[in-house]
């Protein structure tokens, strides 16, 4: 049976860690010829990844799949001007060395993971008029609502703008995937273009498991820490439970609030709480054995309510019961999977959630992390996700 060839656009590839990455290399082993055109890695931090960054594009290779990056302007600081260079350098330099990279092959499918920002599908939309292949899309954030949603951006005119492109993009496509029902109904106002729901994957977080020692019972939040992450809210418990040697909030990753946070933890002396930023897969990895609860946590918003943040994915695989801070799509799939708790991200409400928690006995908070687990099997793994993906792709006409 000769292979499908499919091209893989993302902003974000390995060493970065994001779905993507499962994708791809699972793919591969359906007897798919996979290839990723991605920028330099700059995420979470630049400085991260000094040693594979260069000013100009190249060819490389991960698991057997080859790699072509584009220079882009490197994402140094978290702010406005940064990201905005970071993301428009990406979409012109792909738009002007893919065609480079890729000339006289042949494609049969196009695919975007698009994270933010969405307009990176544009480079998806120019091969697909040269290489006469099936363009999928597959949304990971509703734009331009997230712009209004972080703040980065409040000129209507601007995201009026942004709002016609994305429309473009969409009746561009032939297929979009989308990672809620919510989203799917919010895209199928704008185009009358086929969606599908596919659930993100995750690493399985499981495997290699150690016992866990601490005394203390710790939360755990892992992912980025910037204005959409209501993080002064668990820094905020903190100082609640100041007095209380039981109970501890562990923090990492970083993001636009990093500073922000280290210094009110600093300024209010706070021992029952820590933030380290990014960290390896491997540290991760520990760092959600030792833990008693994961925590999951968005600042009160439309957009929130739509959202299955990809760290419910990896919190579910790694069998420890969760916190879900999060109204709308993602406390209704913790329920469903009978996995954690639901709260609202507001101080008030996790203060009598949490009084639940620690009210709760062992066995029943083990039992909620095997739901998880066994949900994430059945629903998350990479395995499961690529197959459906498999099938939908075989389906596209």
């Amino acid at each position: 049976m000769k292979k499908k060839k499919i091209l893989f656009i993302s902003q974000v590839f390995y060493p970065e860690q994001f779905p993507i990455n499962i994708i791809a290399q699972n793919i591969k082993r359906l007897r798919y010829d996979v290839d990723v055109i991605t920028g330099y890695p700059t995420y979470p931090k630049f400085q991260n990844f000094l040693k594979y960054f260069k000013l100009y594009p190249s060819k490389s290779s991960f698991k057997k799949i080859k790699i072509y990056r584009v220079p882009i302007f490197p994402r140094i600081k978290n702010s406005f001007l940064y990201l905005f260079l970071n993301y428009v350098s990406f979409i012109l330099s792909g738009i002007l060395f893919s065609n480079f990279f890729l000339y006289k092959k042949k494609i049969d499918y196009i695919f975007v993971y698009a994270t933010s920002p969405l307009l990176q599908a544009l480079i998806g939309v120019f091969l697909k008029k040269i290489k006469k292949a099936k363009l999928v899309i597959w949304v990971q954030d509703l734009w331009p609502e997230s712009l209004e949603y972080t703040g980065y951006i409040k000129n209507k005119f601007l995201l009026n703008l942004i709002k016609k492109i994305v429309k473009y993009i969409y009746d561009q496509s032939d297929l979009i995937l989308v990672q809620s029902e919510s989203f799917k109904k919010k895209i199928n106002k704008i185009t009358n273009k086929k969606t599908i729901i596919l659930n993100n994957p995750s690493v399985d977080f499981f495997k290699n498991s150690i016992n866990k020692k601490e005394k203390k019972f710790i939360y755990l939040y892992a992912g980025n820490v910037g204005s959409a992450q209501a993080i002064i809210n668990l820094v905020k418990l903190a100082k609640f439970y100041k007095n209380n040697k039981q109970i501890f909030f562990n923090i990492v990753g970083s993001g636009s609030e990093t500073k922000k946070i280290k210094n009110i933890i600093k300024l209010n002396n706070l021992e029952n709480i820590k933030h380290r930023e990014q960290v390896d897969y491997n540290e991760i990895k520990k760092e959600y054995k030792k833990s008693d609860i994961l925590i999951a946590i968005l600042k009160k918003h439309e957009l929130s309510k739509l959202t299955i943040p990809s760290k419910i994915q990896a919190y579910m695989s790694a069998g420890k019961p969760i916190l879900c801070c999060i109204e709308g799509e993602a406390s209704d799939l913790i329920k469903k999977a009978n996995c954690g708790f639901v709260s609202k991200s507001n101080v008030i409400n996790l203060k009598k959630v949490i009084k639940k928690i620690n009210s709760t006995k062992s066995t029943k908070l083990r039992e909620l992390g095997k739901n998880g687990r066994k949900y994430f099997l059945k629903n998350f793994s990479g395995k499961i996700v690529t197959l459906k993906l498999d099938k939908i792709l075989k389906k596209l006409k």
